[in-house]
């Protein structure tokens, strides 16, 4: 009967730990709280593992509450728009449903929500300038997320492995940030 309370006790303690993030996470994305306005360039590397192939290009990111736009200048001129849950993608009406739930994901990872973060992922810190996201659920395009901080504590790298293991490497560089009041 000990054992049954043990478990219990365990179950519900470790549940609520699931939904909370590690201290460490929280204190490292500080930056990112209350933020009215992001905006920040960034160099992307995509490797395309069958193929053996890199794409490279570099752009921009400005980030807002309910509104995010992904501007690549090189090599060619795009832009990726997601406002009040209504995603484009260059002069595109609407981007289709079954990619909505992905841009959303994407959207809530740039704002480096710890919360939201320790929801969906298994959390791992394999430096002190780095974290190691696994999802919880299977079925995403991601298998893994590696987060990199500078210095300064900003975001410096972000790597995607995803379920192809094709990999994205995003550097950012030059961020401004605006504070809500």
């Amino acid at each position: 009967m000990s054992n049954v309370w043990i478990f219990s006790l365990w179950l519900v303690v470790s549940t609520a730990w699931a939904a909370e993030p590690p201290v460490d996470l929280d204190r490292a994305l500080r930056k990112y709280q209350n933020v009215k306005h992001l905006h920040v360039q960034f160099e992307q590397t995509k490797k395309l593992k069958d193929l053996d192939f890199e794409i490279h290009s570099r752009g921009e990111l400005d980030l807002a509450p309910n509104r995010m736009t992904w501007r690549i200048h090189s090599p060619s001129p795009l832009s990726v728009e997601w406002k009040d849950g209504e995603a484009r993608i260059g002069d595109k009406a609407s981007v289709p449903e079954k990619y909505r739930s992905e841009m959303g994901q994407l959207l809530s990872w740039l704002r480096f929500d710890a919360s939201a973060l320790a929801r969906d992922y298994a959390i791992q810190r394999p430096s002190p300038t780095s974290f190691t996201f696994s999802p919880k659920k299977a079925g995403g395009i991601f298998k893994s997320m590696q987060l990199t901080l500078n210095a300064r504590g900003f975001a410096e790298t972000v790597e995607l492995t995803e379920v192809s293991d094709d990999r994205m490497i995003l550097k950012f560089t030059h961020p401004r940030i605006t504070y809500q009041e």
